[in-house]
Parts: C-alpha cells; structure tokens; sequence
C-alpha cells in the first residue's frame, strides 16, 4: 500500500490525472532499430519522390470523402426504407471529421496532407510550397476524390439503383438530382428554391472561416496547439461547419465537390453539372480559403513573436532525424548495418539545442510543419 503523505506544498498539483506530468521529462530508450531491408531501401533509393505524393494525396482524398459518404450513404438509404436510428447530419460531419484526422495523420509525413486544392494554392501562396507542384497536387486529390465516391457507390449500389428505379418509375426524375435524391449521396446539389446568392454566402463564410483555423493551427507561435493536436482542431472545424452549415448546402473542398460530381456523372448522366452551381462549389472554396489565411496571416499572427518550445524542438528534431536517417541508410546499403537508438519523446537520442536568442524564428520550406494540413 501507498504511503499516505500528510500534506501537498503550496503550489502542488494534487494525485489524480495530473500525476501524467510526473514522468513528462522522462526519456525512456527503446530497443535498437534494426536496418531495413535490401529490398526495402533499394524500393526507397528508386521510387519517384513525386509519384509517392501524389498517390498520398489520392489517398488521403479518398479516405476522408469514404468516410463521410458512407455515412451519408447509410443515412439516404436508411431513410428511404423509412427505418430509423442509422444516422444524421451530426454523424455524417463526425465521419468526415474522423477520415480527415486520419488523412493527416497517414499523408502528413509524406505529401503534407493538403488533402484539397485551396489548401495547395495558398500553400504556394503564403508558405513557399513549389508552384511547379501544384498542378499534380490537385490532379491527384481530383482522382482521389472520384475513387472514394465510385467506392461508396459500388458498395451502395444495390440499394441506390433500387431506389433510383423507384423515383423513375413515379415520375420524379428531376428529384434524383437534389440533396435528398441518390444522386445526391456522391453529387453536391443545390437545395430546391434556394437562391445561388445565399447559396454563394454559405460556401464563402464556411471556408474563410476554415482557412483561419488551419492557418491558425498551424502558425508555429500558437502556444495554443501542439503538433499532434493539429489533426483533432482541423477535423473538428470541419465537424462544426458541416453540422451547422451543411443543411443549406456546402463543399468546402473542389476535391470532394468534383471527385463526387464525376462520379455521379458515371452513374446518373450530365445532369449531375448544373453549370452555376458546379461553378461556385468548385471555385468558391478555393476564393474563400485564401482570404481567410491572409486574413489569419495579416492580423493573427506575428513573425516576431517566438515560437513554442514544441515547434522549436521538432524543428530541430526534423533537421537531427534527417541526418541521422541518411546516414543510417547509407551505412544499411554498404555493410549491412545501420541500427538507430531513439527515445520516445524525440525519435532519437540526442542533446536538444537551446532556443535561439533572436526572437524571430526563420523555418525552411523542406521542415517547415506549417505545411501539414487538411479539408
């Protein structure tokens, strides 16, 4: 039994939940890393550095639009056969919440995790990211988008084309291509009687209210977040402005909007681009983002405010890791060797360098962690 301590000294945190900060400088070392494979680092020294980014960004698109339509899917459905209790607009923003987070999570160290076309743009804008790599970026969450909704459809399509005999067949064609219509599980639509003005404002809003959060969450001098807490704030904005906003009709991504659009023009015909929505769904978003990280930029956040310890330390964390792994790569592919120690809270075992004097902090392009984001 536990030594029973007559007091707490002023100051002290009391037992409970904050007995985790007890070991929080602790740097226990784990067992040491064995050389990869011949196989493995020939695979890595010849496969394209582009192509791995661009089948990160389809993917990272793919996960987060299947997360969410099939909720949206399991709700249509569910509603049409008038049974409850399969789901709402809540859960339908929770998925898309949930398969963003994931999406950062699996694509952030390899492509960065833009995961949508206004992000890449005003990441090319405002942070450095190569132009010359922006057209393959939305190429590739484009495909990722439409590969993520044929799967939905396919894993759907039973009932979906049941449903879509159904309507036909009691005359209410023009009601599959509306927000309560199965072309509308994969296809934006306009809400009937809507007009494309308060339409127009929704979007807008939603995504310049978006574009802050994630320029915020990633402004290095935010004491407020962390680098892993980054995925979790970005996902639930997208939660809150889908179960608020999304009744009126959002995309908040071109992605999502023209990867979905496509793929129900596989399935239901041109009818599925009503040409001034399909404009404003793809191109608003993109408008919105980038006036609301110039916005986050110009009056949120300042360069010379010092950047958390937590910024600073993965920064040079990055700089030392990548040293360390190119060595050990390189000493793998000649003798065979190459183990690496690391420790937990710094992914190898080294002496973290003091902050720097200057209050001014300066990141490369290459490590820069403001270039992990998401929609």
């Amino acid at each position: 039994m536990a030594h029973q301590r007559g007091h707490r000294n002023p100051g002290d945190m009391e037992v409970g939940i904050n007995d985790v900060f007890i070991h929080v400088n602790d740097t226990p070392h784990l067992a040491e890393r064995p050389a990869a494979p011949q196989w493995l680092t020939t695979w890595e020294s010849r496969r394209p550095t582009w192509l791995m980014e661009m089948i990160c960004e389809a993917f990272g698109v793919a996960l987060y639009c299947w997360s969410g339509l099939n909720a949206t899917a399991t709700f249509f459905v569910s509603s049409a056969a008038k049974e409850t209790g399969f789901g709402s607009l809540q859960t339908i923003a929770f998925c898309y919440a949930l398969g963003i987070m994931m999406a950062v999570i699996f694509c952030g160290p390899t492509s960065g995790a833009h995961l949508s076309p206004g992000v890449t743009i005003s990441f090319a804008i405002f942070k450095g990211f190569p132009w010359r790599k922006v057209p393959q970026y939305i190429f590739a969450q484009l495909v990722g988008g439409f590969v993520g909704c044929i799967f939905v459809y396919l894993q759907f399509k039973t009932q979906l084309d049941e449903i879509t005999a159904l309507m036909e067949a009691a005359g209410e064609h023009a009601a599959i291509f509306t927000p309560s219509g199965p072309a509308g599980v994969l296809a934006l639509f306009m809400n009937p009687g809507y007009k494309i003005g308060f339409v127009f404002l929704n979007e807008f809003v939603a995504c310049l209210v978006f574009g802050t959060v994630v320029f915020s969450v990633l402004d290095p001098s935010n004491h407020f977040v962390t680098p892993s807490s980054a995925p979790p704030v970005i996902g639930f904005t997208f939660f809150v402005l889908v179960s608020s906003l999304g009744m009126n009709g959002i995309a908040l991504n071109s992605a999502r909007d023209l990867g979905g659009r496509f793929a129900a023009g596989v399935v239901w015909g041109s009818e599925c681009f009503p040409p001034a929505y399909t404009a404003l769904a793809a191109l608003t978003n993109i408008l919105a983002f980038q006036i609301g990280a110039l916005f986050q930029i110009l009056f949120l956040s300042d360069t010379i405010r010092q950047p958390t310890a937590a910024a600073m330390v993965i920064h040079h964390a990055q700089t030392a890791e990548k040293e360390a792994h190119l060595q050990r790569v390189l000493t793998s592919r000649t003798d065979g060797n190459g183990g690496l120690s690391r420790v937990l809270t710094g992914g190898l075992k080294r002496t973290v360098t003091p902050k720097p004097e200057v209050a001014h902090y300066e990141t490369k392009n290459d490590s820069d962690l403001s270039t992990v984001s998401a929609v």
